[in-house]
């Protein structure tokens, strides 16, 4: 996964978790499972929710995470088209790409550092 899916992964999970409340880790990981079926890892959670919070697109409330308005203006033009989980999410990476996140390098999810090799 690159940098962009992963941040989007996280940002997406944050949106859908955080109802009447911040989203705590634990909330936030169930939603990420939900839409990836993978659990993210404490290196994906922390460079996404730093690489977010830098843009002001998420904030910390509390002991929770939920979106700032830019983020909550980001994930309302992007669900406001018809399609699925994964077209969301991949449109949500689109955006992350054109604030700046790296959309083409593949990441090793457990390091979060560029993998050596990307065949594998």
């Amino acid at each position: 996964m690159t940098y962009a899916k992963t941040y989007s992964w996280i940002l997406y999970s944050i949106a859908l978790a955080c109802g009447e409340r911040p989203a705590r880790r634990k909330e936030i990981e169930q939603v990420a499972d939900g839409i990836n079926h993978a659990i993210p890892t404490d290196r994906e959670i922390f460079a996404s929710v730093k690489w977010l919070n830098e843009r002001d697109l998420i904030e910390k409330v509390g002991k929770g995470w939920c979106l700032t308005v830019k983020g909550q203006e980001l994930i309302d033009n992007t669900i406001s088209k018809s399609g699925g989980l994964l077209t969301i999410w991949e449109r949500i990476s689109k955006k992350l790409i054109k604030l700046g996140a790296d959309g083409k390098t593949q990441v090793d999810c457990r390091t979060m550092l560029p993998m050596e090799n990307e065949n594998v």
